[in-house]
């Protein structure tokens, strides 16, 4: 009976001290046959200081919406090269290349969703494999430069210097399709993120957002757009991560993409022959 209770409480203790992650950093890992060619992949990335769970509204949306083969993840370790003053974007690639890998994810028909200083990430991607994107979502990325950056971090790629030698570097490729999101809710020179200019979504000036916009020619697709969003927490633009107007905004386009190349099934027809993806 002694023996019975000590092992119940070490079996007990060992199960509480097991780590549990609130927010999945994405689907289980997928194996090759569940890979057809007319698979899709959405890649989530954070921004600079940014947590896998800054998106944890678009990954249940995304399980809600997107119909199958149409793979969603939301790629974790990227805040070792973004959370200090000395980012590395290299570390950051290097990062979205070996999620790939353990995923077993191949470079095709991807779909970047990505956050802030998350959007350079996503550019330099495309830079270093041009064939492997259709859509880049960017959502408040300074690509025009953060001015606050340029005092404390002279040798950053997001300062309005750094910027300027990404932008030559990484120019939009015409293979891809760009969306541009801005928020535009703090307006008053006292709100938000004054030091940057306003209007602004909190961090990141409207008009840094939509420089890409200057950066593609006729040949290039690129679609912007300004929002007023909302939300309690404004810090870090966080009204473009959780106002439920940007992530319809963001899956309405991927669903519209879908549909224009018939890669895969609706959700409706899912729906009609049982093979709706669980919510996880």
């Amino acid at each position: 009976m002694r023996f019975s209770v000590l092992s119940l409480l070490m079996t007990f203790a060992i199960l509480s001290c097991a780590p549990v992650e609130q927010v999945p950093s994405g689907l289980p890992p997928i194996e090759n046959d569940r890979l057809p060619e007319n698979t899709h992949t959405v890649l989530f990335l954070h921004g600079w200081n940014g947590l896998v769970r800054d998106f944890r509204e678009y990954y249940r949306q995304s399980s809600l919406r997107l119909p199958p083969h149409c793979e969603f993840y939301i790629v974790p370790g990227m805040d070792r090269f973004m959370g200090s003053l000395d980012e590395n974007l290299d570390g950051v690639i290097e990062e979205i290349e070996s999620f790939l890998a353990a995923q077993n994810i191949p470079y095709r028909n991807l779909h970047l969703v990505a956050h802030s200083m998350g959007g350079l990430a996503a550019r330099r991607f495309v830079t270093l494999h041009p064939d492997a994107v259709r859509q880049v979502f960017m959502l408040g990325t300074p690509s025009g430069g953060v001015r606050v950056l340029h005092g404390v971090n002279l040798k950053g790629w997001c300062t309005p210097s750094g910027i300027a030698s990404f932008n030559r570097k990484n120019p939009p490729s015409p293979r891809v399709k760009w969306h541009v999101l801005a928020g535009d809710h703090y307006r008053s020179p006292l709100a938000g993120a004054w030091w940057e200019g306003t209007p602004n979504d909190g961090i990141i000036a409207t008009e840094r957002v939509l420089h890409f916009r200057s950066l593609c020619g006729d040949s290039i697709s690129c679609e912007t757009e300004v929002k007023d969003l909302t939300h309690p927490d404004w810090n870090w633009g966080a009204n473009l991560l959780r106002s439920p107007k940007a992530v319809h905004w963001v899956l309405d386009r991927i669903l519209e993409d879908l549909n224009e190349t018939g890669a895969c099934a609706s959700v409706d027809s899912a729906r009609t022959s049982g093979q709706e993806k669980e919510n996880p």
